[in-house]
């Protein structure tokens, strides 16, 4: 197993994608890697209060609701709460993907928030299993981890957001 070091002691934010992903296996075990590695680390996990949305909402039971929340407490995910600044940074994140002409329909409001996240806090790492959702036009993909699950192979991105990118793409063309 790779140590990763250079995430020690970091806070590492997940992405929808990844939580549903490793529910979904989480009875197999091929998570337990991963979770190993930010443990060694001592890494923090957390989500926004929009992936939370975004994990939840199809629960058509009480006990659905019940087993995904059990499960972010097992991982001991922090929920990150979503003041108006931080909106106010992923709207003008997405008026650079709009200027860029990056396809925004592939992009939610989610996704813009984890990056505002990003830009806002220098000590979080983003863990997603759809990079195309973090164009690296303002993100940095430091690393991959792969998780051969016998059904699929999942990559697990390690991102950061790039505030020179971020600025220089500002200056570009006048957003809100």
């Amino acid at each position: 197993m790779r140590k990763m070091s250079w995430l020690s002691n970091k806070v590492v934010l997940l992405d929808t994608c990844f939580i549903i992903k490793a529910l979904q296996y989480s009875d197999k075990k091929y998570f337990d890697s991963f979770f190993s590695v930010l443990m060694e680390n001592n890494c923090r996990a957390c989500i926004s209060n929009m992936v939370l949305f975004e994990f939840v909402r199809g629960c058509k039971t009480p006990n659905h609701m019940k087993e995904k929340k059990k499960f972010l407490s097992g991982i001991s995910a922090k929920i990150m709460d979503t003041p108006l600044s931080l909106i106010l940074s992923a709207i003008k994140i997405a008026n650079i993907y709009a200027n860029k002409n990056i396809q925004t329909g592939q992009i939610s409001s989610t996704d813009c928030l984890n990056s505002a996240l990003l830009q806002k806090y220098n000590n979080l790492v983003l863990i997603t299993l759809d990079v195309a959702d973090y164009p690296l036009i303002m993100h940095d993909r430091f690393d991959i981890m792969t998780i051969d699950t016998k059904k699929e192979i999942l990559n697990i991105a390690f991102l950061s957001f790039i505030e020179e990118k971020f600025i220089k793409l500002s200056e570009e063309r006048l957003i809100c």
